[in-house]
């Protein structure tokens, strides 16, 4: 892996970049830390010109999003035109509505009604993902939704952004899982797990204990684009934290 692969998810940021100047200042600061490149997810209601922008003058590739699936599913074409403008092919949803969580059926159900939407992004050479959390790790009667529905979409065109940490919390293990979606994944999201006052909460790559050596090795092996940096919950300051996760990353990968 390479130090350019390493992204910024902005998600980790959100409360920091509500505005545009916001925005602007917080991306200097991952570019002082070395960030090239992010993930635009959680930002505040800024026009889509004024962020590319911003990643302009911060010298900062857009590399996926995340977007709404109210969007994905009534106004495509918004979500298209938005995503010629940050010069990105890469977008998925940030999770499952809700409603689909409770059930095996519901849950596939809505994985067939995913793929669905995939074709008229591919059409303008974009590509539709999901992202995952644990509880489609989730064991019904009927299965886990999780295998299943990687297989729905994978036959179906739509690309996985992988996020480790919810594979690790869901039981399963993060190299398994990419090597499954191998070919069928540009992005994973990386964070570190460990435990707090007797449960697990999320920490910066490096400073938990998930396998990081062989995440690395295994993203390389099956040709992984980006590794996006990403801390839901921090316990210090966020920049901090990526700065952190930068820097024991830089280690990693020598």
């Amino acid at each position: 892996m390479r130090k350019e692969q390493v992204t910024a998810q902005l998600y980790t940021l959100r409360d920091f970049c509500k505005t545009a100047e916001d925005l602007l200042d917080s991306c200097q600061k991952l570019q002082k830390i070395g960030y090239t490149a992010v993930q635009v997810s959680g930002i505040g209601p800024i026009p889509p010109e004024r962020v590319r922008e911003i990643m302009d003058q911060c010298g900062m590739k857009i590399v996926v999003t995340h977007i709404g699936w109210g969007d994905v599913l009534n106004d495509p074409m918004k979500l298209i035109r938005m995503h010629q403008i940050y010069g990105t092919s890469d977008l998925g949803i940030g999770a499952m509505p809700g409603e689909y969580w409770g059930s095996y059926e519901n849950q596939i159900a809505f994985a067939k009604q995913f793929v669905k939407q995939a074709p008229v992004f591919k059409e303008h050479g974009m590509n539709l993902s999901y992202h995952n959390h644990s509880f489609e790790f989730t064991r019904f009667p009927e299965g886990v939704p999780i295998y299943e529905m990687a297989d729905i979409f994978m036959e179906g065109g739509v690309k996985f952004i992988l996020d480790l940490y919810w594979v690790q919390a869901g039981g399963a293990s993060p190299a398994d899982w990419l090597r499954k979606v191998k070919g069928h994944i540009n992005v994973a999201h990386y964070k570190d797990m460990t435990v707090r006052d007797n449960h697990s909460a999320m920490a910066e790559i490096g400073e938990g204990n998930m396998n990081y050596k062989e995440i690395v090795r295994v993203s390389d092996e099956i040709g992984l684009q980006w590794a996006a940096i990403e801390q839901d919950t921090c316990y210090r300051d966020p920049m901090e934290s990526m700065a952190i996760s930068y820097q024991n990353m830089m280690k990693l990968i020598g």
